[in-house]
């Protein structure tokens, strides 16, 4: 990808659709827009910033940052359920025995706040629901944010958790989703997490239990 030739697409189709609306933009501003949506593959961009102008509910608006992300991947609820189905998934057909990697961190982060890969597989069809129910707000809460939080590289299973622990040698882990998106999860995570103050559901429970005496 050349970033820079990205990045003049960008400013000058933004530019042309802020000139429908009569509405300049200054370098400042499509700094911010890119700075927001240049995770994204440009023609991903510039598509979804067409269908915006064409969009009949909304297209009578300049698109802010997040209308284009919006457009892009669905809200956060739709995100949310969509990454439980590929986790649901997961647990049904590869199980908690192996690694798992997913090709999205927020998969990962999550897993890991609820304590973990194996964790999953011990939980009954009477659970189930309200484990959904807690990975959906949890990951909501993460991709409200805007941002990807530090992850686990992958998760780890039961065999490699004993493995590892023996000191033997540790199983490859299974992709999840395509190949390719999986191992750049992987290659992005880190061995080293501080989750307390990046959790904003885990830091609230955290709150409460501190203002009930728990400990």
């Amino acid at each position: 990808m050349d970033l820079d030739n990205d990045m003049q697409l960008f400013a000058e189709t933004m530019t042309a659709i802020a000139e429908v609306y009569g509405k300049p933009l200054s370098q400042g501003m499509l700094e911010i827009y890119w700075t927001v949506l240049s995770r994204y593959p440009i023609e991903t961009v510039v598509q979804a910033l067409h269908w915006h102008i064409a969009n009949p509910d909304v297209g009578q608006f300049l698109p802010k940052p997040a209308d284009i992300v919006r457009t892009i991947e669905g809200t956060s609820g739709d995100a949310a359920a969509t990454a439980w189905a590929q986790l649901d998934r997961a647990v049904r057909r590869i199980g908690t025995w192996r690694d798992v990697v997913f090709p999205d961190p927020l998969i990962h982060r999550v897993v890991y706040d609820m304590g973990g890969w194996v964790g999953f597989g011990d939980k009954s069809e009477d659970e189930w629901p309200f484990v959904a129910k807690d990975f959906q707000a949890r990951y909501r809460a993460y991709r409200s944010r805007g941002m990807v939080p530090e992850y686990p590289p992958k998760l780890i299973g039961r065999a490699n958790r004993g493995n590892g622990a023996a000191g033997y040698a540790l199983e490859p882990p299974a992709y999840a989703g395509p190949e390719e998106l999986c191992r750049r999860v992987e290659q992005g995570g880190q061995t080293r997490i501080g989750f307390d103050a990046e959790n904003p559901v885990k830091s609230l429970g955290g709150r409460l239990e501190h203002l009930h005496g728990s400990t």
